[in-house]
């Protein structure tokens, strides 16, 4: 009985440890979005024709992961947000 109460509480621990850190990344905010589509804007614009992870990436600071975070933080807000 002790061995079934202490694995059903390791489950738990586990499972709770997961969602925590779901959560976290749900609700982690990226700042300066407006500087960060003016920067992938203006080094868009002075290189059109060479590849994104050249221009783009650079571009932001902290770069791809950023821009990870980015849309992560916006698919867990939904359509609520709106762009224009």
């Amino acid at each position: 009985m002790d061995l079934l109460i202490s694995t059903v509480h390791r489950i738990g621990a586990r499972a709770d440890k997961k969602v925590t850190a779901e959560l976290v990344n749900a609700f982690k905010r990226v700042t300066g979005k407006e500087n960060i589509l003016f920067a992938i804007a203006e080094a868009s614009l002075g290189r059109p024709d060479d590849p994104v992870r050249q221009v783009v990436y650079p571009a932001v600071a902290g770069g791809e992961q950023t821009l990870r975070e980015q849309v992560h933080e916006f698919n867990t807000k939904g359509t609520q947000t709106v762009l224009g």
